[in-house]
C-alpha cells in the first residue's frame, strides 16, 4: 500500500514539475495612415505582443491592390530595421514614389524567426498636385507665365 502511495506521489510531482514552455506569436496593428504631402505618407503602428522569437525586421508595406498583399507578393516595403523597438509603437514618413493610383493600401509588418505577421490594411487617397489657373491667362510670344 505504501509503494502505491509513493508511486502516486512521484507521478503527481512529475506532472506538476513539468511546465510546458509557452511561446507566443507577435501581433501588430496599423493604427493610422495619412497623406501629408504629394505622394508622401505618414504611417503609425502598435505592437501589442512582440512574441517569443527574435526580431528580424519591421516596418510598413504598401500597394495599390486591395486584397492580400505582403512582402512575398511584391508589395513595396519600408523597413525600419532590425533594432528592437523600445516602445510598443513605431511610425515613419515615406515617399510613395510616382504613383498615380487613386487609393493606396498600407499595413504594418513584423518579422521574426518564425515568419511575418501583418496589421490591418488602411487605405488612403494620396494628395495630388493640380494646376487650377495660369497667370496671365493670355499673352504673346516671349511673355513670361507663372
Amino acid at each position: 500500500m505504501s509503494t502505491k502511495l509513493i508511486a502516486i506521489l512521484i507521478l503527481i510531482a512529475i506532472c506538476f514539475a513539468c511546465t510546458k514552455e509557452t511561446e507566443t506569436d507577435p501581433r501588430v496593428e496599423t493604427t493610422s495612415v495619412k497623406s501629408i504631402a504629394s505622394n508622401i505618407c505618414y504611417a503609425k503602428a502598435t505592437v501589442p505582443e512582440k512574441g517569443s522569437y527574435g526580431l528580424i525586421d519591421y516596418g510598413f508595406v504598401y500597394s495599390t491592390y486591395n486584397g492580400t498583399f505582403g512582402l512575398e507578393s511584391g508589395a513595396l516595403k519600408v523597413s525600419l530595421g532590425t533594432t528592437p523597438m523600445v516602445a510598443d509603437t513605431f511610425s515613419t514618413s515615406f515617399s510613395l514614389g510616382y504613383t498615380y493610383a487613386e487609393t493606396i493600401y498600407v499595413k504594418a509588418y513584423y518579422t521574426n524567426k518564425k515568419g511575418t505577421v501583418y496589421g490591418n490594411a488602411v487605405s488612403i487617397k494620396p494628395l495630388t498636385l493640380s494646376i487650377n489657373s495660369v497667370s496671365p491667362n493670355a499673352g504673346k510670344a516671349g511673355d513670361k507665365i507663372t
